[in-house]
């Protein structure tokens, strides 16, 4: 799951909690944080200790996992120009009725 704000990981808390049938006294017990911190983090607060929040979420049974976000490959709008200037010569022999025979193809089976 990806989460990109305070905001939704609090709400990811929250609801594992009550998942798991926990009031916040008892999870805040399990991880060894206040009750009112837990109310915070769930509260979406932006100012939480890192240390405590893995805390937690061991305390829930859930396992941080960090990836690298994968980003798509720049376009290079130069190539993509020049390419849309000087299509390539097979494409220039093939009109539009080679296309239309080629996309009704699969019906005649």
């Amino acid at each position: 799951m990806r989460l990109d704000s305070t905001r939704e990981l609090g709400r990811y808390v929250r609801d594992r909690r009550q998942q798991l049938n926990l009031t916040q006294v008892q999870l805040a017990t399990k991880a060894g944080v206040s009750r009112r911190w837990l109310s915070d983090l769930e509260a979406g607060k932006e100012t939480a200790d890192i240390g405590l929040v893995l805390r937690t979420l061991h305390a829930l049974g859930v396992v941080l996992n960090a990836v690298p976000e994968r980003r798509p490959d720049p376009i290079d709008l130069d190539t993509v120009l020049e390419r849309h200037r000087h299509p390539s010569p097979l494409l220039e022999r093939i009109s539009d009725a080679d296309l239309v025979a080629v996309d009704r193809a699969p019906e005649a089976r």
